[in-house]
């Protein structure tokens, strides 16, 4: 199955050239050599807590959309979303053509930070996965004015507050349910079935075509020789023909 590129109102096309950044720390680094694989996090488990999530607009469009059933409608509702947060699973890129001064902040600790750059091209032709992955941009909205698409599963998680913009995150989706249906193990109304399906893992990975998916890693700018040369060492042993630069970041000025 892999990356599904059929058209879809969530995913608008993406450029195949278009640049990706994957920041790391070093062991998450490390797993991605040891297992091939990139991991999938549960929405409800990611540090913002409106993944998936809409807002009061939506809240408010509800009886026009609903009608009077809406009142009854919205206990159900709430419970389906809540679900789909378990059972949807993100893989986060930062999308840019140039390093991140802001993204490195974030994730490197202590100059130990690395960053796997590919295209989505790559990416996407890199992907193994017993389910169908779906994938963009993502758009960041002020939730306050902004009425979030509703009738379709995919909507709330390719939106984000605005307040993270400078993530400028293309990010990839995988439904671990998508055989079972357009609402997986949830139906309105249908709690029991739901529960009866077991709690969903809090991650999944996904096998990855290392070789594939890039031939050049960056160790965070702050980074000493030594750790560069212990990066490339340890990519050496796992035979992959990735070379090691140092952030651009670290250069010196010219004056």
């Amino acid at each position: 199955m892999s990356f599904d590129d059929s058209e879809h109102p969530d995913f608008p096309p993406l450029a195949d050239e278009t640049v990706l950044w994957r920041y790391l720390d070093l062991p998450k680094f490390l797993a991605v050599m040891e297992d091939q694989a990139l991991h999938f996090t549960r929405a409800d488990l990611m540090a913002d807590r409106w993944e998936g999530s809409a807002g009061p607009v939506n809240l408010e469009a509800g009886p026009t959309l609903y009608g009077e059933d809406y009142a009854r409608m919205r206990p159900q509702m709430a419970y389906a979303r809540q679900r789909m947060r378990q059972e949807i699973y993100l893989n986060c890129w930062h999308a840019s053509a140039h390093e991140s001064a802001a993204m490195w902040s974030l994730y490197q600790s202590s100059g130990q930070g690395i960053a796997i750059q590919t295209t989505w091209g790559a990416l996407k032709s890199s992907l193994g996965s017993p389910w169908p992955i779906h994938g963009g941009a993502v758009s960041y909205v002020d939730y306050r004015v902004t009425f979030i698409p509703e009738g379709n599963l995919f909507s709330p998680f390719m939106h984000k507050r605005v307040s993270f913009a400078h993530e400028r995150e293309v990010r990839l989706v995988l439904w671990s349910h998508a055989d079972r249906g357009p609402l997986g193990t949830v139906t309105l109304g249908d709690e029991n079935a739901a529960a009866a399906s077991g709690p969903t893992p809090p991650g999944y990975d996904v096998p990855v075509d290392l070789t594939q998916i890039t031939d050049q890693v960056y160790v965070a700018p702050e980074a000493a020789g030594w750790y560069a040369e212990l990066v490339g060492k340890v990519i050496k042993r796992y035979e992959l023909p990735w070379t090691v630069q140092h952030s651009d970041l670290s250069a010196d000025p010219i004056w």
